[in-house]
């Protein structure tokens, strides 16, 4: 077989042609693996910002609980701190839906399990705090102590009985 001009040209063409669709396809699967990558950085910083506002919004609550104790007997200041404290947890209820949205994205199952068990701290918390708040405008013969322990990374309130 004889490669004329023609044929050679036509070779050339054909090879430039088909370098030109291996590249494209590899620059296409390329593309594909860093948008994947994209998206579970996109869930990362997410979860990561949701869980920065939990925990906001966590420390909050705590605050106006100690700001409704502190008030004492004084129902105007303690009015206006359990108003805090309810907006506080409306603001946690938001971050906890976002999360919920979030954790099926997750590739960890770990995590999963993490953010169950600190969803069913949360109302034990809050009741922890109603407890405690409850207590605050009481005389000292009837109040009760409460302390703060660290458990799985939410402080929960504690309230027990003064003996």
């Amino acid at each position: 077989m004889k490669f004329t001009i023609g044929k050679k040209l036509g070779l050339g063409f054909a090879t430039v042609l088909a370098l030109m669709l291996i590249s494209s396809i590899l620059a296409y699967m390329k593309s594909r693996d860093i948008r994947e990558i994209g998206v579970a950085v996109n869930v990362g910083t997410s979860t990561q910002k949701a869980i920065f506002e939990l925990e906001k919004d966590l420390n909050q609550t705590q605050s106006k609980g100690r700001q409704a104790v502190l008030a004492g007997t004084e129902q105007s200041r303690r009015d206006i701190a359990r108003k805090a404290f309810n907006s506080a947890w409306e603001d946690c209820k938001k971050d906890v839906a976002e999360l919920d949205e979030l954790a099926p994205k997750w590739t960890l199952q770990e995590d999963r399990g993490r953010w169950v068990k600190t969803k069913e701290i949360l109302p034990k918390l809050r009741e922890a705090q109603e407890a405690s708040m409850a207590t605050g405008g009481t005389p000292l013969k009837e109040s009760r102590v409460a302390r703060i322990v660290w458990l799985s990374g939410v402080r929960l309130l504690f309230v027990r009985q003064k003996a």
